[in-house]
C-alpha cells in the first residue's frame, strides 16, 4: 500500500538542510518545442514552434542551496509530498521577501515547483499548486505569480490549466540563455 504524505515546513528554521534535501527532486526536462507570444488585443496569444532538441537544468543556475544568501526566507515555506517515505516534489512559495513581490503582502509566487520525472504528469503538481494556494490564501493573499520560461512548454501549460494567465513577457531576461520570461499570476479567493 502506498504511503502519501503531504508536508508544510516554514524555511525560516533549519533552511539550509531543508533546501539541501529538497535539491534532491530533480528539475530537469528536454525539451524540441518552445512557445512563442504575441501581444493581440492586450492579451499574450502563444504558438508552439519546434527547436532543435535541448536538455535544460535549473540546479546549474540557481540552486537552492544559494537562495539563503540572495534572499530573506523568513516568510518562505516549503511542501513536500512524500510517497512511502521518499520525497518525490515539492514547492517553494515566497511571501513578504522578494523584489518581484512589488512590496505587497497580499502577493506570494510560487518560486519554484518539481516533480521528481517518474512522478510527473500524475497530479502531484496539481496537489502542490493547489496547496500554495490554500497557503497563500491563509496569508489573507489576493494574487500568486509564478515565472516560468518559453522553453518550459510543460510549466505554461500547467499554469493556465491551474486558471493562471499570462501577466507579462520579458525577452532577454536571461543574460546568455536563449529563453523568454514568461510571468503568470492568477486572482485568489477565499
Amino acid at each position: 500500500m502506498k504511503s502519501l504524505k503531504i508536508s508544510h515546513q516554514p524555511l525560516q528554521n533549519n533552511a539550509k538542510e531543508l533546501l539541501k534535501q529538497y535539491a534532491t527532486i530533480p528539475i530537469h526536462y528536454k525539451y524540441n518545442h518552445v512557445y512563442d507570444f504575441a501581444r493581440e488585443n492586450g492579451e499574450y496569444v502563444k504558438t508552439l514552434r519546434e527547436v532543435k532538441l535541448d536538455f535544460k537544468e535549473y540546479d546549474i543556475i540557481n540552486p537552492p542551496s544559494t537562495w539563503i544568501e540572495k534572499f530573506d526566507l523568513t516568510d518562505w515555506l516549503l511542501i513536500t509530498i512524500e510517497l512511502n517515505e521518499i520525497i518525490i516534489a515539492g514547492a517553494v512559495i515566497a511571501w513578504k521577501s522578494d523584489s518581484m513581490l512589488d512590496g505587497r503582502t497580499d502577493l506570494g509566487i510560487l518560486w519554484d515547483i518539481r516533480v521528481d520525472p517518474p512522478y510527473r504528469r500524475k497530479l502531484y503538481g496539481t496537489i502542490l499548486f493547489q496547496e500554495t494556494e490554500k497557503w497563500l490564501l491563509s496569508k489573507n493573499c489576493t494574487e500568486l505569480r509564478v515565472e516560468t520560461q518559453n522553453i518550459n512548454v510543460f510549466s505554461c501549460d500547467f499554469y493556465e490549466k491551474m486558471g493562471c494567465h499570462v501577466d507579462n513577457v520579458i525577452e532577454n531576461a536571461y543574460p546568455g540563455l536563449n529563453e523568454v520570461m514568461v510571468i503568470y499570476s492568477k486572482s485568489l479567493k477565499s
